[in-house]
């Protein structure tokens, strides 16, 4: 699972996950700059920013104690080559607290799914739990007190969920987000997944001025994010690997 999920905004922990040492600064600084972008965005009901590797909505300020969304597991379409997706809740753009499923196409061309979670500083921990396309999730993390979260992971489909506590790391909640996310190398053809029912502190995330974000990388949009429905639903739709 050193794969899935927003890794801590460090080179060398990029290039400890595979990732080339031509590839990893540039990692490094879009994941930097997605802070920067965020803050710089206009005050409005909803802006939109990019992001190289994230697409979906997020909200900015806190400090929050929770974010919770559900969504269905999309159909992945595997070419040529490794690729990957996953699709998460979670909070803090840096010291990350998040939970959700990874989409893995191998250089074979086999798919699989895995649940998963992620506590900063450590790499993501799968589920052994089965995933599969079309099972509905329900994802949760939230702060409880003195550092500590509970992230929760459901497959209603699959009558299975797993429920983790740890401490932050000096997390800030600054940020919460419902992401689509290729974390390292070519984004897999998820072709849509319906996020719904986004809700940050108990309220839909629309009314916290939440900010969409498209994925876009050297100027080509790799998935885009679609506006926010009523009851806090959205869809991401993969444009390229």
């Amino acid at each position: 699972m050193a794969q899935v999920g927003a890794q801590p905004i460090r080179a060398a922990n990029y290039r400890s996950h595979g990732v080339s040492a031509q590839e990893a600064p540039r990692l490094y600084a879009a994941k930097a700059g997605l802070n920067s972008a965020m803050a710089a965005a206009p005050a409005a009901r909803i802006s939109v920013i990019s992001y190289p590797n994230w697409a979906g909505y997020a909200v900015r300020g806190g400090p929050f104690r929770s974010v919770s969304a559900q969504w269905t597991v999309p159909a992945g379409h595997c070419g040529h080559g490794e690729s990957q997706a996953a699709f998460w809740v979670g909070m803090d753009m840096t010291t990350v607290e998040q939970t959700g499923v990874a989409l893995d196409c191998s250089s074979n061309g086999a798919l699989s799914y895995s649940g998963w979670y992620q506590m900063y500083p450590s790499a993501p921990v799968g589920f052994s739990n089965p995933v599969k396309a079309g099972d509905h999730m329900i994802g949760s993390v939230t702060y409880e007190s003195r550092g500590r979260f509970t992230l929760k992971l459901a497959d209603t489909t699959g009558h299975w969920s797993r429920s983790v506590s740890a401490n932050g790391y000096r997390s800030p909640r600054a940020t919460a987000e419902v992401i689509t996310e290729a974390s390292f190398g070519p984004l897999a053809n998820f072709a849509t997944v319906h996020f719904g029912g986004m809700m940050v502190d108990g309220r839909p995330v629309g009314r916290d001025n939440p900010q969409r974000i498209d994925m876009v990388a050297s100027g080509r949009q790799l998935a885009g994010t679609g506006g926010l429905r009523a009851d806090a639903n959205f869809d991401v739709t993969w444009r390229h690997g």
